[in-house]
Formats: structure tokens, C-alpha cells, sequence
């Protein structure tokens, strides 16, 4: 998980092999976002979350939201033993803004005034391996820091069969029992568990940075998300964890990211990848099957990442003059970005200068440097969105 600022008004700028569809305006508070043949619905009237997900027109998801609204795909912070609950309304079900920016959906939610998060989440359909990218951006509001986990929670209909590959440490919980592990793989067939009171009917696992649910014995759900390890994950959850609801009535496929501390103002952003495949006639869908694990990995093994949502043409960025004397200007020809900053570093690798920068031509004091070269980078959080050298010339 890196660590970035997030702005809204990013000017996105795509390569060349970006093949995507732009997220499309459906009815009423729904925008789809497609690619080949997935499809992807979010209703930012309820909290952004994912209402439908489809192969060739398969529904892959539980979307009987008349149950208490425990339906589709959702995303909380972690753990759920500081909030309780019900879930934080303002995170998981009040309205989104939402803006579509060229291929991505890009909604923002409201601060939640218990934990003082706010949530951005971008959406973008990914042709390049046929998956939808999912960035969920957690901001801290508070005055202080504070330590979260991203947790994103899928319910699918109550049957099939769900497995992972087994991380640091073996499954745990009520529903341990009904896994098995198989050379390396820990399966959970829910056709074989029936749960007919309630409770807490889940187990807590950790993987290798996926998790995948067979619907119907036919269509196949795949996540893929950074791999943590136990020690990395948020106290008494983990990396993977699966509930089922009373009756069998739905499944929640859950993947959590690392337990990190967020500095005040600042943010972390997580990213899931969803997968859909329709198995071929020669996978076999049962607990134990080889040949469906050898198909994720064959998915996982061609997984390409998409333009990321912060990336900005380099020529874009210009700083000047070149050479140098006691200023610089940095002129960001109508890239918008915020809370940026300026790194400068010696040809001998030491950071010389490090400070925020603004949105106007604003100079950076260069007059304590040394005649010589030097190597600056332009930053959003961790990531750099401009490069490149100067030089210092005095009398």
C-alpha cells in the first residue's frame, strides 16, 4: 500500500495502450464502468459502493439490498473493533460525489465524525488484462495521526466455493473447521455449510494477495490486492477473511491491506484488481481442483497495471530557470495537484531541499546551494510526478 496525498482535480494524462472505456452515467445515482466483457455498477447513493459485477451478463455479486442493505461490495476501515457496529453511515452508505475524469470514476465521500476518515474511491476498467481497478483512498481528517487498515468486504450469494493461498498462518474461527487445506491452498465450500442461527460465522486467514469465489460452478471471481504479511495486519483481523450470513443467505469474500499509521491531513491509497472469467469446460470447479488453480494463476500471472491515476506527463511540469541563481519557478501548465513538494538532492545523493510547493509560480529558494548540478523530483505523497536536473552557477 503506498502512501499518497489525493486530489480531485487531477488532470489525468493516458499512454498510448490504455485501452479503457470511459465509466458511463446510468439511471438515477448508478455509473458503470466496462471493459471486454465485465461490467461493473457503483451507486454513489449508497455509500459508492459496488451494486453489480458481471461476466457476459452474469450477476457475480449478492444484490438483494432489501436485506438490510448486506448486499454487493462495500469498503470499511479496519479494525471493526474501534467503530463497532453498525457501519460509519457517512463511509458506507450516505451519498458520494462522483466525477468522471476521463477513464476513471472518481468519488468522494463525506467526513465520518467518529474516526475522522474520509473516503475516495476510483474506479477504471483495465482492457489490458480485462479487469477493473479499484484505487479506495483513505484520508485522515483529524488533527492527529492515527492507525487504520483498508478493508474491502464482497458479499456473493450464499454457495460455491471460495479459496486462497495460504500465507504465514493458518485459518482461525468458527468456520476454521469448514476449510480444508489442499497443497497449499485453503478452500471454504459453502454448499457444505449451512449456518442456520446467527453469530459471527466467519474465519480470519492470512494469503498471498488474493482471493477468488467460484459462482454457480461456472463464473469466477477474482481479487487481487498486496500481499501482507500477519504481523502487517490490523489487531485480531487479517489479510483474508470470509463470513456467512444466517441462512446461508450470502457469503462475504473479504480482503484487508496493512495496519498503518496516517498523518494528520494525509492519506493512504489501497488498490484491489477484479477479475470475472467465464471457466473453460476443462476447469474443474470442486475443492481440491488443480486445474482452477492453475487458471488464477495463469490470470495473476498476465495481471498489467493501468496508467495510475496520479501520473502526469513530465514535460508538462516545468522548471526553469537552468542554470540557476538564488530562485527556481515551477510552472505547472494546468496540472493540478495539491499538497505537492519539491525534493532537491547533490549529485552525491544527499536531500538538500525539501518543501511544499503550490499551484502558482511560486519560487524555491536555491541560494544556499553550492555552484554545481543537482537533481530535483516533483512529489504527490510518495509518488513522483516530475523529474529531471538543474545546475547552480555563481560568480
Amino acid at each position: 500500500m503506498k502512501n499518497l496525498l489525493f486530489c480531485l482535480l487531477l488532470v489525468i494524462v493516458f499512454s498510448g495502450n490504455a485501452q479503457t472505456t470511459a465509466p458511463q452515467r446510468g439511471e438515477g445515482s448508478l455509473y458503470t464502468i466496462s471493459t471486454q466483457n465485465l461490467r461493473m455498477a457503483v451507486d454513489t447513493a449508497n455509500g459508492a459502493r459496488i451494486s453489480s459485477f458481471q461476466v457476459s451478463e452474469s450477476e457475480l455479486l449478492y444484490v438483494d439490498f432489501s436485506n438490510n442493505n448486506m448486499a454487493g461490495s462495500t469498503f470499511w476501515p479496519s479494525p471493526q473493533s474501534v467503530w463497532n457496529w453498525p457501519p460509519l453511515v457517512n463511509l458506507d452508505s450516505k451519498p458520494y460525489q462522483a466525477d468522471i475524469k476521463g477513464n476513471r470514476l472518481i468519488v468522494a465521500g463525506n467526513t465520518d465524525s467518529k474516526t475522522n476518515l474520509r473516503f475516495y474511491k476510483i474506479f477504471q476498467g483495465n482492457a489490458a488484462d480485462t479487469s477493473i481497478v479499484i484505487d479506495y483512498v483513505m484520508k485522515n481528517e483529524k488533527s492527529t495521526s492515527q492507525k487504520w487498515a483498508p478493508w474491502e468486504v464482497t458479499r456473493v450469494a450464499g454457495n460455491g466455493v471460495t479459496l486462497y493461498e495460504k500465507g504465514d498462518v493458518a485459518p482461525t474461527g468458527i468456520l476454521e473447521p469448514f476449510t480444508e487445506e489442499i497443497d497449499g491452498m485453503i478452500w471454504y465450500d459453502q454448499d457444505k455449510n449451512k449456518i442456520t442461527q446467527s453469530g459471527t460465522f466467519k474465519f480470519i486467514g492470512d494469503g498471498k494477495g488474493w482471493i477468488a469465489h467460484v459462482v454457480g460452478g461456472k463464473y469466477l471471481l477474482l481479487k487481487q490486492f498486496e500481499n501482507i504479511a500477519q504481523a502487517d495486519a490490523a489487531p485480531s483481523e487479517g489479510e483474508i477473511e470470509v463470513y456467512t450470513a444466517r441462512n446461508s443467505t450470502y457469503t462475504e469474500v473479504e480482503n484487508q491491506g496493512a495496519y498503518v499509521s496516517i498523518a494528520s491531513k494525509d492519506s493512504v491509497t489501497w488498490r484491489v484488481k477484479w477479475y470475472a472469467r467465464q471457466l473453460p469446460a476443462n476447469v474443474d470447479a470442486k475443492v481440491g481442483s488443480a486445474s482452477l488453480v492453475n487458471y488464477i494463476h495463469g490470470i495473476l500471472s498476465r495481471s498489467v497495471s493501468p496508467v495510475s491515476y496520479n501520473t502526469i506527463e513530465k514535460e508538462k511540469v516545468k522548471v526553469y530557470p537552468n542554470p540557476a541563481n538564488d530562485f527556481l519557478m515551477i510552472d505547472f501548465n494546468g496540472v493540478e495537484l495539491c499538497d505537492a513538494r519539491m525534493a532537491v538532492y547533490s549529485m552525491q545523493g544527499s536531500k538538500v531541499i525539501d518543501q511544499p510547493i503550490s499551484q502558482s509560480r511560486k519560487p524555491v529558494s536555491v541560494g544556499n546551494l553550492s555552484k554545481g548540478v543537482y537533481l530535483y523530483e516533483i512529489l504527490q505523497g510518495r509518488s513522483a510526478v516530475a523529474n529531471g536536473r538543474f545546475a547552480i552557477e555563481r560568480q
